[in-house]
């Protein structure tokens, strides 16, 4: 039995003894009357209650599982750690390509001159 029905059984056992024993108590008609208007507020008021407890219920699940898919701290680290390396790739590879540019051109100076010489 999980809490919530657990509550509402005890509520209304509560309610219940709290009625027999005033009618009781009173001994007339306008008591049990009394009792049974008591009676119907408790359990008005336990299935609103009930019901709030069933909405925060489903909404708790879903956000339950959304967060099964949401990556852990090791996870983002891990990300972390291979775009730094990804960028340090980059970086390098720049260079590189810098370099090959300053060639190109230095060869494309040299081809002129030598063309212009003829």
């Amino acid at each position: 039995m999980d809490w919530g029905t657990a509550a509402q059984w005890a509520g209304t056992a509560t309610a219940m003894g709290l009625g027999v024993w005033a009618a009781f108590a009173r001994k007339n008609d306008k008591a049990l009357d009394d009792v049974e208007q008591d009676l119907k507020g408790v359990q008005a008021d336990l299935r609103r209650v009930f019901e709030r407890v069933d909405g925060v219920e489903s909404r708790v699940a879903k956000v339950e599982v959304e967060l099964k898919h949401i990556p852990t701290k090791d996870e983002l680290h891990e990300l972390d750690s291979k775009i730094m390396r990804l960028d340090a790739k980059f970086d390098a590879m720049l260079d590189k390509i810098e370099t090959l540019i300053s060639q190109y051109e230095r060869a494309e100076d040299r081809a002129v001159q030598a063309e212009a010489r003829k």
